[in-house]
């Protein structure tokens, strides 16, 4: 939000062009934008209180909102840092979902499962979407995505956008099949 506020003010034309790329993902998705919400300031959230935590998130929805003339479905959070108080914040005030760095994963399992699986090292399949239940245990719950690291680390410092084929070749390399997810942050 910050960001924003001061493209609002210094580059209104990018700006607006942002403004403009969310409505028209929102027209042609149904109402799903492009654009996501994130926390207002760069605060690590499982690092605040919980006032703050939840001030953080106020406050981006409602700059959210203000800015997209939508509901946000799902929030940014700095540095993708998460902990289950966040992850209860965020269910509480309506998120659906959340982009998080495959390391925030310790361990997951499917759903009816008793038997989980150890992921601390980073292993978390990227190609699908898992469950993260509120903390309360009221069973509400929210996705969470976690985002390919090599795809992420190859596009930001390894040259992966130099060429359009090699991309291509990248990102095909990651498919593993129909039905799986390929992105990165």
């Amino acid at each position: 939000p910050p960001v924003l506020a001061w493209m609002e003010v210094h580059d209104p034309g990018t700006y607006q062009r942002i403004l403009d790329a969310d409505r028209r993902s929102a027209e042609r998705l149904g109402g799903h934008g492009n654009a996501i919400a994130q926390a207002y300031n760069h605060s690590i959230l499982p690092l605040c209180t919980a006032r703050d935590r939840q001030t953080q998130v106020a406050w981006g929805l409602a700059d959210f909102r203000h800015r997209f003339k939508r509901e946000p479905e799902a929030m940014w959070l700095p540095e993708t840092a998460v902990d289950l108080a966040t992850v209860g914040c965020l269910i509480d005030a309506g998120m659906r979902y959340v982009i998080l760095a495959p390391s925030q994963a310790a361990r997951v399992r499917r759903i009816g499962s008793a038997e989980w699986r150890d992921v601390a090292d980073g292993s978390v399949d990227p190609g699908i979407a898992y469950r993260v239940s509120h903390p309360d245990g009221s069973g509400r719950s929210l996705a969470a995505f976690f985002y390919d690291g090599p795809i992420a680390r190859s596009l930001a410092f390894e040259g992966a956008l130099a060429s359009s084929q090699a991309l291509l070749g990248r990102l095909r390399s990651a498919a593993g099949g129909p039905g799986r997810l390929i992105h990165a942050a």
